[in-house]
């Protein structure tokens, strides 16, 4: 019983490690997708100052072009959606496993007071079979010398009777 309730943890632990893989992989979906949010938040305001001088001086406008594309906000509504979603996920798979490592240590908690008062009662009936073993031995001794006294009456009483005879015997001849 206890084999299979120590096997049924095992399993329901290697569900939590896949849940826990899981949760690390949508976790770093979620990190990727915050750092491609980011940057564009970054680059705002590089993007709004070469705006800005552009607008000051023409000169600088071609020195911009040959510098390169500025980064452009690609976030929308719906990836932000996306990413709010993704969190609520992983905010239930968190619950999920808490209340799975809840479960796993209230069973521990359980089956430590459960072999603890196992292992009380076989010390009682230790101590009991101990204390049978005892009264039955002191018994027995007892009844051994009530018995070897009896039969030392019985030949001491044999014997006097031989004597008393043979006694007889020797004085009739």
């Amino acid at each position: 019983m206890i084999e299979q309730h120590a096997q049924e943890h095992v399993e329901e632990l290697s569900l939590i490690v896949e849940n826990v893989e899981e949760s690390e992989a949508v976790d770093l979906l979620e990190h990727q997708a915050q750092e491609r949010s980011a940057r564009p938040e970054a680059a705002q305001p590089v993007e709004h100052q070469a705006q800005a001088d552009h607008r000051n001086n023409s000169e600088e406008e071609e020195d911009f072009a040959q510098v390169g594309p500025q980064p452009v906000n690609f976030s929308s509504p719906q990836e932000d959606f996306d990413v709010v979603s993704e969190l609520k996920t992983v905010k239930r798979v968190v619950e999920s496993l808490e209340s799975k490592v809840d479960m796993v240590r209230d069973d521990q908690t359980y089956m430590k007071h459960d072999s603890d008062i196992f292992r009380r009662s076989f010390y009682n009936k230790m101590d009991e079979v101990v204390t049978s073993i005892n009264t039955s031995h002191t018994a027995l001794e007892t009844n051994l010398v009530r018995q070897f006294t009896e039969s030392q009456q019985h030949i001491t009483i044999d014997l006097d009777f031989v004597k008393f005879t043979s006694s007889g015997i020797g004085k009739s001849l």
